[in-house]
């Protein structure tokens, strides 16, 4: 899978390294399409399979995708495979890095739409978990 344009320019400016990071993207979004997507699906009240098609769709949507969405994705897949990470420090870091990446792009631009819900959805998910596991 390779990420598109305008994703992997955004990854230059938060990732020195972009093979490597390039590579960590990938597998941590097949993390969240694989694990938590579905785990999402599980607590969700919702009919339709949003957490496994639409929130990607629009995090990937084209030139209207949203890097604030993409990164909120893996974040929250970062989360999920932290206790079986080898080396914590580093780990906690990597979601710290992710977090504020999608922290700092959703906080961009004025029109608030569904990728911007969709983030902010993600990042209190992600808060929730962390403060009870933390």
């Amino acid at each position: 899978m390779y990420l598109p344009a305008r994703i992997h320019e955004s990854m230059s400016t938060i990732l020195a390294d972009n093979t490597v990071y390039n590579w960590e993207y990938q597998e941590l979004l097949h993390t969240y399409l694989h694990l938590t997507a579905d785990r999402l699906s599980d607590i969700s009240p919702c009919y339709m399979d949003i957490w496994r098609s639409y929130i990607p769709a629009m995090a990937f949507g084209g030139a209207d995708g949203s890097t604030g969405l993409l990164n909120a994705l893996i974040t929250f897949a970062a989360v999920h495979v932290l206790p079986l990470q080898n080396d914590r420090d580093k780990s906690e870091q990597r979601i710290r890095m992710y977090y504020g990446a999608a922290l700092s792009a959703s906080r961009s631009g004025l029109i608030y739409d569904d990728a911007r819900l969709a983030t902010m959805l993600i990042l209190a998910h992600i808060e929730v978990r962390l403060r009870i596991e933390g």
